[in-house]
């Protein structure tokens, strides 16, 4: 018995130990994110990324894998961006959207291209 106990105690102090070495993934909270305060400051930003200079891959990596990494890199960064998922005549399209005061700005993660969409409040 007291061998299985020395066993188990033993065991648990590996784990621990292979634990620690482990790194942490931190955890962003939505509320620690933050918008762009200007359409220049989104294009100063997108200047720098380099997602836009990935290389397309049909099907493997497309529209949505561009759009989900420049949301991460977002992110990583500290921004909130958004995915959107565009439906035209049946065919699909994921892009990235930001709101900028009151207004909704859709990029397109492969050219760094910003457009206006819309306003969040019609007033």
């Amino acid at each position: 018995m007291k061998r299985l106990v020395a066993l188990v105690m033993l065991m648990c102090i590996i784990a621990g130990a292979l634990l620690s070495c482990v790194p942490k993934q931190e955890t962003v909270m939505i509320d620690e994110l933050r918008g762009f305060t200007s359409v220049g400051q989104l294009e100063a930003w997108l200047a720098a990324d380099d997602t836009d200079e990935q290389i397309y891959v049909e099907e493997t990596h497309d529209c949505d894998d561009f759009a989900i990494d420049l949301q991460k890199a977002g992110i990583a960064d500290g921004y909130l961006i958004n995915l959107e998922f565009i439906v035209t005549e049946d065919v699909g399209h994921v892009c990235n959207a930001v709101i900028i005061g009151n207004k909704v700005y859709f990029i397109e993660p492969q050219s760094d291209e910003v457009w206006l969409v819309g306003l969040v409040d019609l007033k």
